[in-house]
Order: structure tokens, then sequence, then C-alpha cells
């Protein structure tokens, strides 16, 4: 499971990265750092953890899927395909991952297009396009993106 994983004292919880605030995510709390959420399930040996109450889950679920269907809503029809802001998490010889939607979405840049674009760096701001979704769902990306020139 994809995500980061908290030490509860005796215990290891994981948050997924889209119940996790952004800011959150590209920082990350200090070694020995206190979590302060809420646990959502138990399945041993982790247990589920967010940083968000039922009633914020509930309504960051509607804006993902809101937000997903708006970007995905038109793939099939190139020139409509959706340009969207993100951040770039981690740019590697996999590709870039970026937090889109405040980190609600998460995208991928192909490793094809970072040899061209060496200035997509972790922490960076920019605009991508969103060509598709991926084939492999086990990965936890919700789109695959191409970088749009210049920056946000």
């Amino acid at each position: 499971m994809n995500g980061i994983v908290v030490d509860l004292g005796g215990a290891q919880g994981i948050v997924p990265p889209h119940e996790m605030e952004l800011e959150w995510l590209l920082a990350s709390p200090e070694p020995g750092g206190r979590f302060a959420g809420y646990v959502t399930a138990v399945d041993d040996p982790l247990v589920m953890l967010s940083r968000f109450g039922r009633r914020q889950r509930r309504r960051r679920t509607r804006r993902r899927e809101t937000a997903l269907a708006a970007m995905t809503a038109r793939l099939d029809e190139p020139a409509e395909r959706k340009v969207v802001p993100g951040v770039v998490l981690t740019a590697g010889e996999q590709g870039a991952l970026v937090a889109l939607e405040d980190g609600l979405i998460t995208g991928l840049v192909p490793a094809l297009a970072l040899e061209s674009r060496p200035y997509l760096t972790a922490g960076h701001r920019h605009h991508f396009r969103v060509i598709g979704q991926p084939m492999d769902q086990g990965r936890h990306i919700d789109v695959l993106l191409w970088p749009q020139p210049g920056g946000v």
C-alpha cells in the first residue's frame, strides 16, 4: 500500500497520499513528530489513518471525484484535453510524480518527457496536460500528464 507510515507507539498506521494535505506530503513531519488524526480502519498489521474527520473525508472524496471526472471527461478528444496546474513531488527514472488539486489527485509524467525537460524538479509548480489514465490501477496514479511549455 502506498502512503506515509506512522508509528503509533507499538503499532503502525498508514496515511494514504490522497488523505493528506499537499504541504504535509512535501515537508512531512520531523522524525518522532506527533500525528494528529483519525483511525478509519483496522487491517492487521496496519491501522488506516486520516488527517480528516468523517465529514471532511466525504467532502474531500466528492471534490476528488468531481475534479477527476472533469480532467478525464474529454480524453478521447486530444484538442480538448484539460490543462491543470500541479506541484512536482518527485522526479526520477520512472517519471515525475505530480500532485494536482492540492494533493487530491496524483499524476505521473512519463520518463520520456523528462529527458527534454530537466526543469521538472521536486517542489516546483508547472502546468500539465492530462493525456490519459494509467493501465495499472495498483500504482495509485490517477492520470498521466505531459508538461506544458513554461511554468505556472
